[in-house]
């Protein structure tokens, strides 16, 4: 399985380099570590599964001698890994930039969210396919919009309100308690894609 994992952050190589370099003009401009971060850790992670996901490259990874469970373990191991990769490169960048690492439960709040993207993402698209989340990211994108128009005008102002009271909170508790329940979903969500991918037949 370890292969696996090597694996994805080989097809990477080239894209590595390059998210620095995004990472550090976004930060330079003094653009919210936060934003960058849960917009990295969410298109690093789904482009992470896109890959692999033609019928070409599912024939190669069974007929490898690695169990299905395997194959999809590496997958959730390997989005962990980016999240903290990227985690990592935010916080450096931050301090040769800024000369200061930082706010910590912006970190926390990156993690959970881009932990919980993945956990919603990789079991829909196990067992469907990640073009049909698109249809259905539009979907509800539809229906936020017509919620706004027709039922609570002012919910874009509600979220804004609650993102900036998470963001200013230094609870160590509440991030805790928070985190706890993202790495349950997270481990369910894993559990789930296991057993959808173990059934899954491919011609």
């Amino acid at each position: 399985m370890l292969q696996l994992i090597k694996k994805d952050f080989y097809i990477h190589k080239v894209v590595w380099p390059l998210m620095i370099l995004a990472i550090a003009i976004y930060i330079f401009v003094q653009a919210s570590s936060l934003f960058v971060g849960i917009i990295f850790g969410i298109v690093m992670t789904v482009n992470l599964f896109a890959i692999d996901e033609k019928k070409s490259a599912q024939l190669l990874l069974n007929s490898l001698p690695y169990t299905r469970k395997e194959i999809v373990s590496s997958k959730y191991i390997a989005a962990f890994l980016y999240i903290v990769c990227i985690i990592a490169t935010i916080s450096l960048v931050h301090l040769v930039v800024n000369q200061a690492i930082p706010n910590i439960y912006h970190l926390l709040m990156i993690v959970i969210v881009s932990l919980l993207v993945v956990a919603i993402f990789y079991p829909f698209a196990y067992r469907f396919s990640s073009k049909y989340f698109t249809f259905l990211s539009v979907g509800l994108l539809a229906a936020y919009l017509l919620c706004i128009r027709l039922f609570i005008p002012n919910i874009n102002d509600l979220i804004r309100e609650f993102v900036g009271y998470l963001s200013s909170v230094s609870q160590p508790m509440i991030y805790a308690y928070i985190l706890v329940a993202t790495v349950i979903f997270y481990s369910l969500s894993w559990l789930l894609s296991v057993r959808i991918y173990s059934k899954k037949v491919f011609e």
